[in-house]
């Protein structure tokens, strides 16, 4: 069963929403059901739109971890997104060891610019230790006077487009380290205007601090395997800055007090009361987000009516118009509550089955083989009876022995980044088959 509702509010560039459950009525004994919650982002692809002009701040590790061609990969990420910006946009450039240098404060972009920031960096060679944290928030600290609206930067009213990116191959294991205190900076600073992208580059950075950082800070987090990934993950970073439908989009799923709800996206959220509310960040051109949750269901009476209600509300690209979209499910509960939704399934089996590898993952990193296997062994056990729940199962099954030995560093963190980007459910140009 599902609804889709427009917004309720100004403007042509309006997001949906669609909620849809596993089954079209709720199964009066209880247990667990799962519910998709689907937010789309409008099309914005206009050649007469005006895009928003970009204040970047690129922030580069030059550590010692960087020798042996990881250093010359950022030199050409940052070279290469310096070709797509003009001059509505604004730049800087950071680079850290042990040691912060800036060779070049926030300023206007131009030819000069360019040509200038690809000079200094090309000067720069792996030194020292990994300040990460100091570095990056140094970049940051670039952009605030862009985001509180006082610097002279500024080229047009509304709510500047602010992003650090942050290029590293190394564990920061100088001055701030301790990952919930960074994951607190950024989240800090995404309230504030100022959004971080990561990019994980060669094969010894951490990948779950440079994941989380991205989370917290409304960004994105690549990876650089090697050069020729370059053109491809700044072309995309780059492109979806420049297509942005909606900012501070936030979604707030409403359940009754008797049901426990949990998110199984790995995606920010909170709780309060009955609500949770999940936080999308920015949404570009017909970006799709596919939410699961799995809910808990008490005994219910037959011929009962229970009501699942979902809001978003995002600004537009300028940062000053507030819309919301809104849905509403009203459910009965049934002895026969039909048969399940194999839409729904399906994407839950792919969350579900990233999840499960990134737990193998995590275990298979800290040694622990046994308990790699039995995340995948959790996930046979309750896989959705779909199409793609059952594919999944068979695959993991393949896998238990992948899971159950040393995996070589750039293995595992393309295992990772691809597991992450599946459990998060973000997708661009996606359709519905049903």
């Amino acid at each position: 069963m599902s609804q889709t509702t427009n917004p309720n509010g100004s403007g042509s560039a309006a997001a949906t929403i669609e909620l849809r459950t596993e089954y079209r009525a709720l199964p009066e004994h209880g247990g667990t059901f799962r519910l998709l919650v689907r937010v789309v982002a409008p099309d914005v692809r206009d050649p007469q739109r005006q895009r928003p002009p970009l204040d970047l701040a690129f922030i580069v590790d030059r550590s010692g971890s960087m020798a042996g061609g990881g250093l010359e990969m950022a030199k050409r990420g940052v070279e290469h997104a310096l070709q797509l910006l003009d001059e509505r946009d604004t730049v800087s450039l950071t680079l850290f060891d042990d040691v912060v240098e800036m060779p070049t404060p926030q300023r206007a972009f131009s030819t000069g610019t360019r040509r200038g920031v690809a000079r200094r960096l090309a000067a720069y060679q792996p030194r020292g230790s990994t300040n990460l944290t100091e570095g990056w928030l140094l970049g940051c600290a670039q952009l605030a006077p862009i985001a509180d609206g006082v610097s002279p930067l500024i080229r047009r009213p509304g709510k500047p487009v602010c992003r650090a990116l942050l290029l590293t191959d190394g564990m920061a294991n100088v001055g701030i380290t301790d990952p919930h205190e960074i994951t607190r900076h950024a989240a800090e600073l995404q309230r504030r205007g100022i959004t971080t992208t990561t990019f994980g580059v060669g094969e010894h950075f951490d990948e779950e601090l440079l994941g989380r950082m991205a989370d917290a800070g409304g960004g994105r987090y690549h990876y650089i395997a090697r050069t020729s990934d370059i053109p491809r993950v700044f072309a995309g970073e780059l492109g979806e800055l420049l297509s942005m439908a909606l900012r501070d989009v936030t979604l707030s799923l409403r359940t009754p007090s008797t049901w426990q709800v949990q998110l199984i996206n790995d995606i920010p959220h909170s709780r309060q009361e009955h609500t949770v509310e999940v936080t999308l960040g920015e949404m570009s051109s017909n970006e799709e987000r596919l939410l699961i949750w799995d809910i808990e269901l008490p005994p219910l009476a037959r011929g009962s009516w229970e009501r699942l209600e979902a809001n978003i509300r995002w600004r537009d690209v300028s940062g000053a118009v507030e819309q919301q979209a809104s849905a509403s499910l009203n459910l009965q509960a049934q002895s026969d509550p039909g048969p399940g939704d194999d839409h729904v399934l399906d994407i839950a089996a792919e969350i579900y089955a990233a999840r499960a590898r990134s737990d193998a993952l995590r275990h298979n990193r800290a040694g622990n083989y046994s308990a790699a296997r039995g995340a995948l062994e959790k996930y046979l056990q309750s896989a959705p009876q779909s199409p793609a729940g059952l594919a999944m199962a068979r695959e993991l099954l393949d896998e238990i022995p992948v899971y159950s030995r040393i995996q070589a560093p750039d293995e595992m963190k393309q295992r990772h980044f691809s597991n992450r980007r599946t459990a998060r459910q973000q997708r661009d140009h996606t359709s519905d088959p049903a």
